[in-house]
């Protein structure tokens, strides 16, 4: 048991022993006691699957930056630790057509996509709403690879919409993801479907003519 047991990361060990059929049951479970057990491993973990959900890999400078801004003390070693201890879960990124921009340091993202999809439906809405938060707070614009990728899906109403269930949080998560996202018209957009699917009518025509303004 010990020897299975050493090869496993906690969140790999605590799937494998749950009773549950249901992969998704499995997960949720295993989050929440990683989310109790080591925060901050669970904390890397969503980000990883945030990242992949935005089509994009997490590269090392990234999760440096972002930790660096909630823990001052964190050290390159923390983040290598944080990567070793997800095991498997988390892998290192080798693109399909040997793109040498991924050349310069280490990316990661999740074993697969429908993995990355299960850790971010399975992982408390606190948790991730301080992912979402923590990104455009502590992660430039400039750090992220293919940028351009990422914007598109980095604030799709769907993630927020799970992400901040107060509507007054929500919006302020798009305020300053505008902001960040260089007073990208998409961003109105993405927030103004986001508060029209909270009820908040007046604020989602609002912001709408916004981006329409904008695009003219």
């Amino acid at each position: 048991e010990l020897s299975i047991y050493g090869k496993d990361s906690l969140f790999e060990f605590v799937i494998r022993n749950i009773s549950y059929p249901n992969i998704r049951d499995r997960y949720k479970e295993a989050m929440q006691k990683l989310e109790n057990d080591d925060p901050e491993l669970a904390e890397f973990i969503v980000l990883c699957a945030y990242m992949h959900n935005c089509h994009v890999p997490l590269s090392f400078e990234m999760a440096y930056d972002y930790f660096l801004g909630l823990y001052p003390e964190i050290n390159y070693v923390d983040i290598f630790n944080l990567k070793k201890d997800s095991n498997d879960i988390i892998k290192d990124y080798v693109p399909n057509d040997n793109n040498q921009k991924y050349e310069d340091m280490d990316y990661y993202y999740p074993r697969s996509r429908y993995a990355a999809s299960v850790i971010l439906d399975s992982c408390s809405v606190d948790l991730l709403k301080n992912v979402l938060n923590n990104v455009i707070e502590n992660i430039g614009s400039y750090r992220i690879c293919d940028y351009s990728i990422f914007r598109k899906y980095a604030f799709d109403k769907r993630i927020v919409f799970s992400a901040f269930p107060s509507w007054k949080e929500g919006k302020k998560f798009y305020e300053n993801a505008y902001v960040y996202d260089r007073n990208n018209p998409y961003v109105l957009q993405q927030g103004a479907l986001y508060l029209a699917q909270k009820q908040q009518y007046d604020l989602a025509f609002e912001w709408i003519d916004r981006a329409i303004n904008m695009t003219d």
